[in-house]
């Protein structure tokens, strides 16, 4: 295609933005709210609540799982094509739910099929799908606005899908919750058709002919850079999962109530949409590890001031939330963009679903140890301690990354608007 057919095939940067966030909000956003549908079930299904756990669990693995095989189909098709098939399995998802009360049964629908979902029109997906599209300038920003998304959609979706199910029930609940999936299906169609609008059938993606999975995996893994990246993203995992599963307990065992914990809770996501946001700006100002390496080790610090220093009051909850909050998901921002610019647009799916496993074995890992050394000592601070203890490791590793290889693709933005697909 000729430079000035190009130039008006490319999108405009707000609607792509706005196209992203309404994705990513809408799929994250109802992953974590999940314990309010699931409490539904175990309220108003009677389903038990060792069943409900198992529900939670497969879930758990399956958002893990799908992200790096949803990758590698994205590189035979595309993103967008993803994309759709992420929201037809979420729409699935919660109908079939609607109209089911056992465990056995929500494992399937609500465990492995809206899960899946969630896997498909994830971080990765997403920003693989639109990256082509943003100038390197602004690739910083437009991930921490696409992640910041996560938490001003689930916020509002929260009180929305409460008063739904106290209201109907929840199989008209989960219908109607069903219907943002169907409205949000033409953004997909949208990215798939400036996708190919701007290829128009002449470009054939050399690179997913050329090297297989494998081979894909096999030079990632040899390139120190990125097992910095997963030895990272894993002391990620531990140190949220600690915050997310077991910090609310906590603060009740500091005798300060539930509605400290919630206001802490409360805040913490605030908090975090800020910190996406905040990051977003300071990827654009200093390298990406650097940024990287400055949040794992603001996280070692902010753990230290908290764990040995700091009285165990209402105000120090508040402060540790908020200092949390504004580390805690931001770090998503550079790991995924030090990715794309590593490896190409077409890669980062897959690869970030990898790095994202390695999240899920540290939040696993940090979720058993935790129960365990507690009831061993009374205590959370040796968990703490091993998590400040990673943070300082992750803080040093990232650092190492070499800054040369930040831009692995040579080509310039332009460049890369002839020929979107060679990234």
């Amino acid at each position: 295609m000729k430079q000035c057919d190009i130039q008006k095939s490319m999108p405009s940067f707000f609607l792509l933005i706005l196209g992203a966030c309404l994705l990513f909000g809408a799929s994250i956003g109802i992953r974590m709210n999940y314990g309010i549908l699931l409490n539904a079930y175990a309220s108003q299904g009677n389903v038990p609540y060792d069943q409900i756990s198992l529900v939670i669990a497969v879930g758990e693995l399956i958002y893990g799982i799908s992200q790096p095989i949803f990758g590698i189909l994205a590189m035979k098709k595309s993103n967008a094509f993803i994309l759709k098939i992420g929201l037809c399995l979420l729409a699935a998802g919660f109908l079939s739910s609607s109209v089911m009360r056992s465990g056995i049964a929500l494992v399937f629908t609500f465990g492995i099929c809206l899960s899946a979902g969630t896997g498909a029109v994830c971080f990765g997906m997403i920003m693989g799908a639109i990256s082509k599209f943003v100038p390197k300038s602004k690739a910083a920003m437009a991930s921490g606005i696409v992640n910041a998304s996560n938490g001003v959609i689930s916020s509002a979706l929260s009180p929305v899908m409460q008063s739904l199910l106290a209201t109907l029930g929840i199989t008209k609940a989960m219908c109607i919750l069903s219907t943002p999936y169907f409205i949000l299906m033409p953004v997909a169609f949208w990215f798939a058709h400036i996708h190919f609008q701007i290829s128009k059938g002449e470009i054939q993606n050399k690179i997913e002919n050329q090297e297989s999975v494998l081979k894909i995996i096999k030079n990632a893994f040899a390139d120190n850079d990125f097992k910095f990246l997963c030895l990272g993203f894993a002391t990620c995992g531990f140190h949220m999962s600690l915050i997310q599963n077991h910090f609310f307990s906590q603060i009740i065992s500091y005798g300060l109530g539930e509605k400290i914990a919630v206001l802490a809770y409360i805040i913490f996501g605030i908090a975090t949409m800020a910190g996406d946001l905040l990051c977003g700006i300071l990827c654009s100002k200093i390298s990406m590890k650097n940024s990287l390496s400055i949040l794992y080790g603001l996280r070692a610090i902010i753990v230290i001031a908290f764990i040995f220093f700091a009285p165990k009051n209402a105000a120090s909850i508040i402060l540790f939330a908020i200092a949390t909050g504004l580390t805690g998901d931001a770090s998503v921002t550079p790991t995924s963009e030090i990715i794309n610019q590593k490896y190409g647009a077409v890669r980062l799916a897959f690869l970030f679903g990898l790095v994202f496993v390695c999240h899920q074995i540290g939040a696993f890992t940090s979720t058993y140890l935790a129960g365990k050394l507690v009831a061993l000592t009374q205590s959370y601070n040796t968990t703490w301690i091993l998590d400040l203890i990673l943070c300082a490791i992750a803080a040093s590793i990232s650092f190492k990354i070499q800054g040369k290889n930040e831009s692995f693709s040579k080509k310039s933005f332009n460049e890369r608007r002839k020929n979107p697909l060679s990234s």
